[in-house]
């Protein structure tokens, strides 16, 4: 995993520097649309905003996931990743997408419902008995 930054060598000369870190997302809001990357050998955290991650269609990352990215230095003083892509320059794998939580939560849904339709149509079956016992006793007693 990468972690790439400018170093200054002389007033008004920069000059790129790459250095090899383990790093990994420690949290991503995606409502919010930024996070955190920690440097794992430091325990240092690098802020990271949803556009400046290299993905396909919603922008976001998955806690733990290993990215690569550059470092800048923002107006304020901190540092933040810019660049930042999956391993090797891939789009990011991003969090769990809530159209797939919503969609599991539909399954269950109607998990749920196809259950208490099924206990439904036993309890009507078991009227429908009832109501034909009483039927043929009534017929018998009649004849």
């Amino acid at each position: 995993v990468v972690a790439a930054g400018k170093a200054v060598v002389a007033p008004g000369v920069e000059e790129e520097t790459v250095v090899e870190k383990e790093v990994e997302v420690k949290w991503f809001n995606t409502q919010k649309g930024y996070g955190f990357i920690t440097l794992l050998d430091t325990g240092a955290e690098v802020f990271v905003h949803q556009t400046a991650i290299h993905a396909e269609g919603f922008r976001s990352l998955q806690e733990g996931e290993t990215v690569e990215f550059n470092l800048e230095d923002s107006e304020d003083g901190r540092t933040k990743a810019i660049d930042v892509t999956g391993p090797e320059g891939a789009f990011v794998q991003g969090a769990v997408k809530r159209v797939a939580v919503v969609e599991a939560k539909a399954v269950d849904a109607d998990v749920d419902e196809v259950a208490e339709a099924a206990a439904v149509a036993k309890t009507l079956r078991h009227r429908l008995l009832r109501v034909q016992r009483v039927q043929r006793v009534e017929l018998l007693s009649w004849l």
